[in-house]
């Protein structure tokens, strides 16, 4: 499962780093396993790896055929190579909050804190989550967990974030929380939140 899940996140990576015109090189050179009708239609690096996987050319523990593809179509670009590479030491993100036993702050010390959040910071909450410091390959899992579910994306994205922050004190959460809504120009969230009037 856990790895199964690595993979999806670096198919995600690998579809932001490879542009158009390396896309159309990566479906030429799959003309003999993606029939043609199938490769027009495929206008994203995500559907082609999709069609690679249905055709069990791509899968998780075997990267021999998308090492090979990637070394042929893109001409050595390191950094797709590197996420290859990445996945495969075991990386892209770190163990979810979930499978870890920790101590010190935990999310049920923010219960208010949290919902007000979630109740409140909208669509614009990549941005928040990125600028309090959510790493990226969180925020991708969380919403292949939890599509189209904003709420539980930003709680889950805080629960492990203070779990990184674990060692802080709870006046410093707070603090960090507020500057980045200011950062955000969310002022009215930030007086609110700072005044804990919930």
């Amino acid at each position: 499962m856990e790895d199964s899940r690595r993979h999806k996140q670096m198919i995600i990576k690998l579809g932001r780093l490879i542009k158009t015109d390396e896309l159309n090189t990566l479906k030429f050179l799959c003309k003999d396993i993606i029939p043609a009708k199938l490769r027009e239609k495929i206008t994203t690096t995500e559907a082609l790896f999709e069609a690679l996987e249905e055709r069990r050319k791509v899968l998780p523990g075997d990267q021999t055929f998308l090492r090979e593809l990637l070394q042929d179509g893109l001409q050595g670009r390191v950094d797709v190579l590197e996420v290859v590479e990445e996945y495969e030491r075991g990386g892209l993100c770190s163990p979810d909050v979930d499978s870890v036993r920790f101590s010190g702050l935990q999310i049920e010390d923010f219960t208010q804190e949290v919902q007000f959040l979630k109740d409140n910071i909208g669509r614009e909450y990549k941005s928040f989550l990125r600028r309090l410091g959510v790493k990226e390959c969180h925020i991708d899992q969380k919403e292949i967990e939890y599509p189209r579910n904003i709420q539980e994306i930003i709680h889950q994205c805080i629960r492990q974030w203070i779990h990184d922050h674990r060692d802080w004190q709870r006046d410093q959460v707070l603090e960090a929380v507020v500057k980045v809504l200011r950062k955000e120009r969310r002022n009215d969230l930030a007086a609110t939140f700072e005044a804990r009037e919930f």
